[in-house]
């Protein structure tokens, strides 16, 4: 059961130029009803140990479905739910149910994961009411670097889409966790 958190873990995680600290723009976060999708690879590092694989998040409003899985597609996981309700399917069909993502995979995984706030990450923002020690914005006013619930992320590049920037790679960091995340694809509609 300890691959299914790590595995977790790593669905959280080209250089930025220096960042510099300005006053970031209005953040544009997609109104509920809105609908966007990630694919992407992550790798994720612990002491000497290293994990690597595949992610597809869809996000719709409050409601997601995340997929990870392992090299070749192999050890497929799927979280889904809402605010309300959150439900893991393992590779070997066993579902798993509860009221929060974040206590699911506390209760079966050991795994404390900020899942509230990676909603926001994986599109460059900061997450609405979780204190934040520290945040640099580049030139452009894109978030580059981000302390946030125990975790550091620094957001290491951004892609044009639909006229928004997204990050399409990241570095985010905890307790000796590294984890890096690369998006190969992005979908947005309204």
């Amino acid at each position: 059961m300890k691959w299914l958190g790590w595995l977790f873990v790593l669905a959280l995680t080209g250089c930025a130029t220096q960042p510099v600290v300005i006053q970031p723009q209005a953040a544009s976060v997609l109104p509920p009803g809105e609908y966007w999708k990630m694919t992407g690879r992550f790798g994720a590092s612990h002491d000497e140990e290293s994990w690597s694989g595949g992610i597809e998040w869809r996000q719709q409003g409050e409601g997601y479905f995340i997929q990870l899985s392992g090299p070749l597609g192999q050890g497929a996981v799927q979280l889904s739910g809402d605010d309300r309700s959150a439900q893991l399917k393992l590779a070997e069909d066993k579902v798993l149910n509860d009221g929060s993502a974040e206590l699911l995979l506390w209760q079966h995984t050991g795994w404390r994961v900020p899942f509230a706030g990676m909603r926001y990450w994986m599109q460059g923002k900061v997450a609405p009411l979780a204190p934040i020690d520290q945040q640099e914005f580049d030139q452009d006013g894109r978030l580059v670097r981000l302390n946030q619930s125990g975790w550091r992320v620094d957001f290491r590049r951004y892609v044009a889409v639909n006229d928004q920037a997204l990050p399409s790679k990241m570095l985010l960091q905890h307790d000796g966790i590294s984890v890096r995340l690369v998006v190969d694809q992005w979908e947005l509609s309204h």
